[in-house]
């Protein structure tokens, strides 16, 4: 399975805690990224007219190298794993980061997505995206190809074809492989879109449902 669509896998009392945590609590810290995709030394225009680099903020909370970086919000963002463990039926191995993405309004960016990438190489891992609130042009992009460790080309980005799109709604999640390129839409009439980003390793079946929901 190339990538799983959830809606609705958590208890709506902890989505209605995880965005008003998130997004209007004023504890959270925000650190300025000056790229979204961390891709450095590409003209993007002559990849696909299409994609626009622009800043974003960031919320660490987890990674495996530095440990817990915001307890108040880890504490509630990873009971997200627990649900989807049980709703997948399968255990996860190892969690790897855990951190919310805020992207903000650009008038200038309708139709444009950010550029495409991968979060971690290894195909044993995964990524979910989990969205904290409705937007209308904030969705991600899933491609059809998967980052090939053994010819670390500087160009494996280029020549993608979407496999499907998922627009944000409260409550939904995406999980796919973190190999696997992607990337997220830009808001152009939203004043912002904000996302937790849950990076994990499991079972390389992890994707196939095995219980009933």
């Amino acid at each position: 399975m190339d990538y799983l669509v959830l809606d609705d896998f958590t208890p709506l009392s902890l989505q209605n805690q995880l965005e008003t945590m998130i997004m209007y609590n004023d504890q959270v810290t925000w650190g300025y990224r000056e790229q979204t995709a961390g891709v450095d030394g590409v003209d993007w225009s002559k990849v696909d007219p299409n994609i626009r680099e622009t800043w974003m903020l960031q919320h660490d909370m987890f990674g495996h190298d530095v440990g817990v970086r915001s307890q108040f919000s880890f504490d509630l963002a990873k009971t997200n794993i627990f649900f989807l463990e049980h709703y997948i039926g399968k255990p996860i191995k190892m969690l790897q980061r855990i951190k919310a993405n805020m992207t903000m309004k650009d008038v200038e960016a309708k139709g444009c997505h950010h550029p495409p990438h991968v979060d971690i190489a290894n195909p044993d891992s995964f990524s979910m995206v989990y969205y904290l609130h409705d937007n209308t042009e904030g969705d991600t992009i899933i491609f059809d190809k998967k980052y090939n460790a053994n010819n670390p080309s500087d160009r494996q980005h280029e020549g993608l074809k979407e496999l499907t799109r998922v627009s944000p709604k409260k409550g939904r999640a995406v999980v796919f492989n973190s190999n696997r390129f992607h990337a997220s839409s830009i808001p152009w009439k939203s004043e912002r879109r904000c996302i937790i980003n849950y990076v994990f390793f499991a079972e390389p079946n992890f994707l196939t449902k095995t219980v009933d929901k």
